[in-house]
């Protein structure tokens, strides 16, 4: 598996070495996912907020970004819906209704369901939460 984080610390790593420290006021994270089971994505592998190994992780980033005075912004999403590529149809993109999918117009979207619905606020509820109530 994947360590997205460590990407992440990598690429802010290289960026303050290089001496961009002092002038950088905000770096933005790629995507992070707040859930797994609703959309598969295979060729597009996000980082996944909801585990507590990631929230470790990105507390770390947060802190030695903070060391060099510049603030850090988490983009957290449901997901990519519609523009996600279609590989098989059997696992189509997801979407607000069966609406055909942006990179292959004759795949239908999954519509979501109101559980489904409910889950992706929750995961981005509990992201957003879980992050302030640790103060990053």
């Amino acid at each position: 598996m994947l360590n997205r984080t460590a990407d992440f610390q990598l690429a802010i790593g290289i960026t303050m070495r290089q001496g961009h420290g002092g002038g950088a006021g905000l770096i933005i994270t790629e995507l992070t996912k707040v859930e797994r089971r609703i959309e598969n994505s295979p060729r597009m592998r996000l980082a996944y907020a909801g585990s507590d190994a990631m929230l470790v992780e990105m507390t770390d980033l947060v802190e030695a970004v903070h060391d060099f005075g510049t603030k850090i912004a988490l983009q957290l999403t449901a997901g990519l819906g519609r523009q996600a590529d279609v590989i098989e149809t059997a696992t189509p993109p997801v979407s607000c209704s069966p609406l055909p999918s942006y990179a292959d117009p004759s795949v239908i979207c999954h519509a979501l369901t109101r559980e489904e619905i409910q889950e992706l606020v929750g995961g981005l509820c509990g992201c957003v939460g879980t992050g302030s109530n640790r103060r990053i």
